[in-house]
Parts: C-alpha cells; sequence; structure tokens
C-alpha cells in the first residue's frame, strides 16, 4: 500500500492498548484525519496487535532506549520509543503528528498539519525548569550555562513536525543527548526540549490542554484534550477511562466507535475556525494565568476577601467561553460586511 504523505502516530506498552484504540477513534471521526495511521508498540504481544493490523493502521515495533525509570515522577521508559521518530524510515511521510494515548481528540488537527519546522504548544505553567531533577552531578549546572531555565516549554505529548528535519544523525544526537542526561532528565519532554530549542515554533494551546492544569470541567472548550496527569476530582485522581471522571463517557463513546473504523472512508470531521482557535486559546492561557496570581496571593496573604476579587475575574472569562459562537458570529458579520477581502482571507484559512 503507497504511503500517504502525512502521518499521525502514538505509543503505547501492553497497559495502553484501550488508550490507543479510543485515540485512533476520535482521529477518525473527530478529526477526520486523511493521512496514515501508525501504532508505536512497546512489548506488546502479537496477537494484541490483530486489531490494529486489521483496521489497517500501521505497526512499528520497538524497545524502550532505557532500563528503568525515568525521574522523580519515575516516567516509563516507554516514553524514550518516541525518539524513533526522528529517524530517516520516517522520511516515508512528509509531515508527521505525533499525540499520546491519554488524549481526546475533538476536532481536526488541521491547524498542525499546517506548520512548518518542529511545532507544539507552549505549556504555561511548566518552564524549561521543570523538566530537570538536581542530582549529586554537575550535569544541571552545566546546562544552565547554555539553557535558559525559565523560558517557556513544550509538552512532548502532542509535537508536529516537517520530516524535512531528519537528518542521517538526528536519531542518534537525541539518543546522545538522552544518554547524557538521563539521570536528571524527566521523561522524553526534556530531551526533546533540548533538542529543539532554537527550532520550536509555537501553536494555539488549543491542541494541547493539559486537563490537570484546569480542575475537571472547569475549562473543556479544546481541541485536544490531554490526560497527562490524574487530575483530582472530588478528592478521586481519576483518568477519563475509569467511571466517575466527568470525561469517562465522551472517552467511552470514542472507544466503542473504535469498531467502526474504516480508513478507506474518510470522514469530514470537525472543524473549528480561526475565531475560535484565537478565542479559546486567549481564554486558556487567561484562566490559567489568573490562577497562578490568584493563588500566589492565596499562598502569601491568606484567603482574605480583598483578594477574592482577583479570582471573580475567573468568572468574566466564563462568560465569554460560555459565548464565543456569538461573538465570532458578529465579529464575521462585521468583517463580511466591511472587509469581504479579509472575511474570505480568513475563512480560507
Amino acid at each position: 500500500m503507497e504511503n500517504k504523505k502525512k502521518l499521525l502516530v502514538t505509543l503505547a506498552n501492553s497497559s495502553y492498548i484501550t488508550q490507543a484504540r479510543q485515540l485512533f477513534s476520535c482521529v477518525y471521526w473527530n478529526a477526520g484525519w486523511d493521512g496514515d495511521y501508525m501504532l508505536l508498540a512497546c512489548e506488546i504481544a502479537e496477537h494484541e496487535l490483530v486489531w490494529f493490523r486489521d483496521k489497517g493502521i500501521l505497526i512499528k515495533t520497538c524497545t524502550p532506549l532505557f532500563d528503568g525509570s525515568l525521574g522523580h515522577r519515575n516516567y516509563s521508559t516507554t516514553v524514550t520509543a518516541k525518539f524513533y521518530l526522528f529517524t530517516e524510515e520516517f522520511k516515508k511521510w512528509e509531515h508527521i503528528i505525533f499525540l499520546d494515548a491519554d488524549i481526546i481528540v475533538r476536532a481536526t488537527l488541521d491547524g498542525l498539519i499546517r506548520t512548518e519546522g518542529f511545532s507544539s504548544p507552549k505549556t504555561c505553567k511548566n518552564y524549561f525548569k521543570h523538566y530537570f531533577t538536581a542530582n549529586e552531578s554537575n550535569d544541571l549546572a552545566l546546562l544552565k550555562k547554555d539553557y535558559n531555565f525559565n523560558r517557556p516549554a513544550f509538552n512532548s505529548g502532542v509535537i508536529s513536525f516537517n520530516t524535512s528535519l531528519i537528518e542521517p544523525d538526528t536519531f542518534e544526537k537525541i539518543c546522545g543527548i538522552f544518554y547524557k542526561y538521563a539521570d536528571i532528565s524527566n521523561g522524553d519532554d526534556s530531551i526533546l526540549n533540548l533538542f529543539f530549542y532554537k527550532q520550536w515554533n509555537i501553536v494555539p494551546i488549543v491542541y494541547n490542554v493539559l486537563v490537570h492544569n484546569f480542575g475537571l470541567k472547569k475549562y473543556n472548550k479544546a481541541i485536544v484534550l490531554h490526560f497527562n496527569k490524574p487530575a483530582n476530582f472530588r478528592e478521586k485522581n481519576l483518568r477519563p477511562w475509569e467511571e466517575g471522571n466527568p470525561f469517562y463517557h465522551e472517552w467511552k463513546a470514542n472507544l466503542d466507535k473504535a469498531e467502526y473504523i474504516d480508513l478507506q472512508n474518510v470522514q469530514p470531521g470537525k472543524k473549528w475556525n480561526f475565531f475560535e482557535i484565537k478565542i479559546h486559546s486567549f481564554l486558556i492561557n487567561s484562566w490559567i494565568y489568573i490562577n497562578i496570581v490568584y493563588n500566589s496571593l492565596k499562598f502569601f496573604f491568606g484567603n482574605t476577601l480583598k483578594y477574592h476579587v482577583l479570582y471573580k475575574l475567573g468568572y468574566y472569562l466564563i462568560y465569554i467561553k460560555n459565548s464565543p459562537e456569538r461573538l465570532i458570529g458578529r465579529v464575521g458579520a462585521m468583517l463580511k460586511k466591511y472587509r469581504p477581502d479579509l472575511y474570505n482571507k480568513l475563512k480560507n484559512k
């Protein structure tokens, strides 16, 4: 079968097979993905891969590049298999999107596929320094000489890149950085942020909303919802595949529809327009920063009524969040009337 120009990849071990099915399902039904699909399979028995093969999903079996756990959160070494994406065999495709298996996709990924070079949304709470852990060596001190540890960083659960950046030694270079800093790295995020330090292009945050940053359901208007950490809900740390999580029914519905995937019949997908992406990205960032400021003031000054005023700003954002389509519609109508050239250009984008 001839390769298509673009490829969507996820990564799973034997514990995340069901999650991978759900991801491929929502990408198929909600994103209307018309490229190839691939599973990076780590230590998964052949009989458990039959479902993916029968659906036409490509399989690349791979082994982790490290023995043991990573970082202060004991990340699984399975994540290191993500580095295989930067081997020359992936140059068969022009563009690659990688999504972690603990993700729900709700709309098309057009904004990721149109990017050049290496792209990923900026995380609002994690900076460069959060991806490294101090130890007895002086590795961290040496890194700080060459890298700004207070600059923003990306979460590698959502990355998009043009394969033209892959060179014969790209994989070896990434592995070299990993083996050098494995003792202080917190998973693959650390290494990819080092390697793409000067090449990273930022895309809107709606393409990687880390749900745990908000508390469940406080803000969930996004194209990509990422459950990379358990989010506390009524004193329970639940993932979306666990009953009791507010996203469980959405996740389960996606999983049930996986049985009806037919890659020969591409779905239309659910589209977001230019204004929706911009407005919701602005609201997400604003919500996070308001909470950061509020929590900081609360930490230093306690729960005084004076500082609760700041938190009330969040309710204003919620008001806007609940009516963006109305705002978009009015702005669009004005543009169409007074600037039809700009309206048509944005509509096409």
